[in-house]
C-alpha cells in the first residue's frame, strides 16, 4: 500500500494505493495542480491515472469538497462514499462546489454506480482494505439543517486498513463526537476491542483545538481519551502554511506531539512537507519519504529495497524474538538524493509493551553517523523500531520503521 497524504494548501485530501491495484481518495480541495498531481502518482505506480476507484467524503464543507466537479471530470469515479449530510444552501452561487457534489452524486446514482452514505457501524471492503466506520451515528437525520457545528459532530469518521497498517481519518470531528459517541462505543472498554488504534492519524481539522477541547478557544482540561485509543505512530495535519485560522492550534499541536508516542518528529505537517508519503509492506513495516526528498529523487526510486534495516539474529519462523536477546540493527541505503548522502541517522524506538507500560513509550536510541544499532529485547508485545536518515541540511531522506515482535 501507499498513501499519499496530499499538500492542497488550507485544506485536506489523501491517496491511497492499495497492493491490489485499487485507488481510494478521502476528501479533496483540488487546483488543476493537484489534479496533474494525482495523475502522475498513480501512473508511476502502475494504475490507470484516469481513475479512482473509490471517492470518500467526509462532511461537504468547501475545504474538503473543492474542485468536485473538476475530479469528476478528469476521472471515472466508480464508487462515492459519504456522509448524508446536506446544506439546504439557499444562493447555491455561494457554493458552487457543494452543488456539484450533488449534481455528481445523482449523476453516479442514475448510472447505476455506487453512491452510499455511510452510518456507524458499516464495515467493508473496498479492494483489499477493510472500512470501519465511527460517524455520522445511525440517528443522525439529514433533515434536521445541520449549522456547522453540526456537521464536525456528526463528521463522517472511519479506518481503513490492509495488511495491518491502518490509517484513521478524522476528517473535522469534533471533541463531543469523541467524548460522547465514538469513544465509549469504539475504544475498547468493557471487555471490548479497541477499534480505534491507527498506525496513522489524519488530523482533525487541520489541527484545531476542537478534537481536544469544546471549542477552538481550549478552555478546560482536554478531552485526551481519543488521542490515547488511537495511539498511532505518526500523525499527519493538513493545512496551509501562515493560513488565515493559525492551524494548527499551538495547544492541539503540543498534544499530537505527546501523544504520537511521545515523539515531536513523528508529527507531520503538510504545510513543512508538502506531500507525506507511505510505502507500507505486508509484514506491516513501512517508509516515509517527504515531497522534498522527491524534488531530490525520483518516485520511481521508491523501491522496497530503498532503505532496509537488516536484524542480527533474524526472528524466529513465526517473526518473533524471546526476551533477553540481543540484536544487531544495520539500516542499508541503496540510493541517496543526487548530491545528499546520509549526515545523521537517528535510531528510536517505539516500546509498546503488552501491559500499560507509559515510562517507556519512547526514547532515542543514538543520534550520529552510525549505521549500526545494538540493543536488547526486554518487554512483551510489538515495538517500532525508527531509523531516520537525513542529509547534511538536516532534511528527511527516508524514514524507515520495522516491527520487532517479542513473545
Amino acid at each position: 500500500m501507499k498513501i499519499v497524504f496530499l499538500d492542497v494548501e488550507q485544506g485536506d485530501s489523501t491517496l491511497v494505493m492499495l497492493e491490489d491495484g485499487t485507488s481510494i481518495l478521502v476528501d479533496c480541495n483540488f487546483t488543476d495542480d493537484n489534479i496533474t498531481k494525482i495523475k502522475r502518482y498513480l501512473s508511476e505506480n502502475k494504475l490507470s491515472p484516469d481513475v479512482i476507484d473509490a471517492l470518500f467524503i467526509t462532511h461537504p464543507h468547501e475545504d474538503h469538497i473543492r474542485g468536485i466537479g473538476k475530479l469528476y471530470e478528469e476521472f471515472e469515479i466508480c464508487s462515492i462514499y459519504e456522509s448524508g449530510h446536506r446544506l439546504y444552501i439557499s444562493d447555491e452561487k455561494k457554493s458552487p462546489h457543494y452543488k456539484d457534489m450533488i449534481n455528481i452524486f445523482q449523476k453516479m446514482k442514475n448510472n447505476g454506480k455506487t453512491c452510499k452514505q455511510l452510518k456507524a457501524y458499516d464495515k467493508f471492503n473496498v479492494g483489499s482494505a477493510t472500512i470501519e466506520v465511527f460517524s455520522p451515528t445511525k440517528a443522525y437525520l439529514a433533515d434536521e439543517k445541520p449549522q456547522e457545528r453540526d456537521i464536525h459532530d456528526q463528521c463522517l469518521v472511519f479506518r481503513l486498513e490492509e495488511n495491518g497498517v491502518s490509517i484513521l481519518f478524522a476528517g473535522d470531528s469534533s471533541m463531543s463526537a469523541w467524548k460522547e459517541r465514538i469513544v465509549p462505543y469504539y475504544g475498547g472498554f468493557n471487555g471490548k476491542k479497541n477499534l480505534l488504534e491507527s498506525t496513522f492519524l489524519s488530523a482533525s481539522h487541520h489541527g484545531s483545538n476542537t478534537f481536544f477541547y469544546s471549542t477552538s478557544k481550549a478552555d478546560g482540561e482536554p478531552y485526551l481519551w481519543g488521542i490515547k485509543k488511537i495511539n498511532p505512530i505518526i500523525t499527519v495535519i493538513s493545512a496551509a502554511e501562515a493560513n488565515k485560522h493559525g492551524l494548527p492550534d499551538r495547544k492541539a499541536l503540543e498534544l499530537y506531539k505527546k501523544y504520537t508516542h511521545g515523539i515531536p518528529n513523528n508529527v507531520y505537517q503538510t504545510r513543512w512537507y508538502k506531500d507525506i508519503i507511505v510505502q507500507t509492506k505486508s509484514n506491516g513495516n513501512f517508509q516515509l519519504f517527504t515531497e522534498d526528498f522527491l524534488e531530490r529523487c525520483s518516485f520511481k526510486d521508491l523501491e522496497d529495497t530503498y532503505a532496509t534495516i537488516i536484524s542480527s539474529p533474524p526472528p524466529d519462523v513465526n517473526g518473533f524474538y524471546k526476551k533477553n536477546v540481543n540484536i544487531e540493527f544495520q539500516v542499508k541505503v541503496n540510493k541517496y538524493p543526487k548530491g545528499h548522502p546520509a549526515g545523521e541517522i537517528r535510531w528510536s524506538v517505539l516500546n509498546n509493551s503488552i501491559l500499560p507500560d507509559v515510562n517507556h513509550d519512547f526514547y532515542e536510541g543514538q543520534k550520529s553517523m552510525n549505521f549500526i544499532y545494538r540493543n536488547q529485547t526486554a518487554y512483551f508485545g510489538e515495538h517500532y523500531l525508527l531509523c531516520e536518515v537525513r542529509d547534511s541540511h538536516n532534511r528527511n531522506i527516508c524514514t524507515t520503521f520495522i516491527k520487532v515482535k517479542v513473545r
